[in-house]
């Protein structure tokens, strides 16, 4: 369904609407162009989502904007919690909230906006497994965003326990959906392809992904300020682990040959930084128009390269400490890798060894 145009909507008193290069905004701006006019405040997003219901952010911000009441929520709700854990416009978020990462609070604010949904006026305490088996199986076809939402919906629980909310964790009998091995690895036939028909902003960013080991989030944050006398600076988001890791001398080159249009190493064809969701629709028509002409990218995802990047590293026969010390990833998962990788030789092995004794 299109996102019906603002323009037709009846904004709240003292909205005002702009539209820039195709774009709507609208600000909150009281008795604008009189003598009582107040303070302009920009609101995030549109009033009205694509489906046609109403945006909470933005409502929530002309709320605290125009200083009208916040409706009240229920005592005892999924609301209530929600809010208690994450904080509110006049309540600070719970320090377990805080010391999430960023990147995981986007993605539980994600599946929070599910949960509440679903039960957001129901009480917590009327929640059983079987409710929760019930969401669960409702995204099916989205294994990982289910998964994400079991996780985040426990932690919440789990937080509210001994505060008093509830005594029990109905999650703790509902399983994740199993989700496998969901980062393949990326051949150098998909490596070479990708190279040689890739635009040079997506080619940057795999040469990056690749030759640092480094996630699509902290590769997106990487300034040209971090790189010093050969060696890039990389403190990940998720973790907070320091790197310092070597440029590869093929990654050298490649960013020999980019122009620094910002202060960040991947920047967009109009010179400013590029942002998660505009770099990760990039990315898919990227790959989509490489595998319709060669099929090599089929099934790869970004993450896959820091797959490759361990892989490659353990083949040169780097150990595990060396590994860590670039990609910062547990010793326990690049051992895992490793014993992948060893299987395999061992496999090839034990096939030649028969086909000579045959």
């Amino acid at each position: 369904m299109p996102r019906p145009r603002m323009s037709r909507i009846a904004l709240p008193p003292h909205v005002h609407l702009v539209v820039s290069r195709g774009r709507e905004y609208t600000a909150y701006h009281p008795y604008r162009g009189t003598k009582r006019a107040g303070k302009r405040i920009a609101l995030p997003g549109v009033p009205m989502l694509a489906n046609g219901e109403p945006n909470p952010d933005w409502w929530a911000a002309y709320r605290l904007a125009s200083g009208a009441a916040r409706p009240s929520t229920r005592a005892g709700t999924f609301r209530a919690l929600s809010e208690a854990w994450t904080g509110t416009d006049s309540a600070q978020p719970s320090p377990e909230w805080d010391a999430l990462a960023a990147n995981t609070q986007r993605n539980y604010r994600t599946a929070l906006k599910r949960i509440l949904s679903a039960w957001g006026d129901l009480p917590v305490r009327g929640l059983e497994a079987r409710h929760v088996l019930e969401l669960r199986d409702q995204m099916r076809e989205i294994p990982e965003a289910a998964n994400t939402l079991l996780t985040a919906l426990s932690s919440m629980i789990g937080w509210s326990i001994p505060r008093g909310w509830r005594s029990d964790n109905p999650c703790d009998h509902v399983k994740s959906f199993p989700s496998g091995e969901p980062w393949a690895a990326w051949p150098w036939e998909a490596i070479h392809a990708f190279r040689e028909l890739a635009v040079p902003e997506m080619r940057c960013a795999m040469m990056v992904g690749l030759y640092t080991g480094q996630r699509r989030g902290d590769v997106l944050r990487m300034n040209w300020s971090d790189v010093d006398r050969g060696v890039i600076q990389v403190v990940q988001e998720k973790t907070d682990k320091r790197a310092w890791i070597p440029l590869h001398r093929d990654l050298q080159a490649e960013l020999g040959t980019v122009e620094r249009r910002s202060t960040r190493i991947l920047t967009g064809d109009r010179g400013h930084p590029m942002r998660p969701e505009g770099f990760k629709t990039a990315w898919q028509r990227q790959m989509e128009c490489i595998e319709l002409v060669t099929g090599d990218c089929h099934g790869l995802v970004f993450h896959g390269l820091r797959k490759s990047s361990v892989c490659f590293l353990l083949e040169a026969g780097c150990s595990t400490e060396e590994v860590e010390a670039i990609t910062r990833q547990s010793r326990a998962m690049i051992e895992h890798y490793a014993a992948d990788l060893n299987r395999q030789r061992l496999a090839s092995r034990a096939i030649a060894k028969w086909e000579n004794d045959a």
